[in-house]
């Protein structure tokens, strides 16, 4: 039977892969984990399944839940923070419009321009013979 070189190059490039695993070299370079359940690359610190496992035991505690609102909730409200934010932003914005004057003209003329060609919104679509807006 003829077999053309793209049917044989997958096979052999499937062939060259299990002899790769089945290797003392590779499996040298994988570690099982702690339980015993699972491999990795010998490079990892810790098994990702298990620590996926362990996050989400971690994560699902009333107390982290809890604990994880309340600190959002305070940081989010927090005045001091929110004052440092509009100062920051301010003097940051200034900045950025005295550096960079021509830019911010372009922009609010586009604007200006783009409000001027806007549909009136008491016109009705029968009224509307506006080129385009049929």
């Amino acid at each position: 039977m003829w077999l053309s070189l793209s049917h044989l190059i997958p096979f052999l490039i499937r062939i060259s892969k299990r002899l790769l695993k089945s290797s003392w070299s590779y499996r040298k370079k994988m570690k099982t984990c702690k339980k015993g359940l699972h491999q990795y690359a010998s490079t990892l610190k810790q098994c990702p399944e298990c620590h996926k496992a362990i996050r989400k035991v971690y994560d699902a505690t009333p107390e982290r839940k809890t604990s994880q609102k309340a600190y959002q909730r305070s940081y989010k409200a927090s005045p001091k923070r929110k004052a440092s934010q509009k100062v920051y932003k301010a003097a940051h914005q200034k900045a950025y419009q005295v550096a960079n004057r021509e830019v911010v003209n372009s922009f609010s003329a586009k604007r200006r321009a783009s409000k001027l060609q806007r549909t009136p919104k008491w016109l009705t679509r029968s009224e509307n013979c506006i080129k385009g807006n049929r």
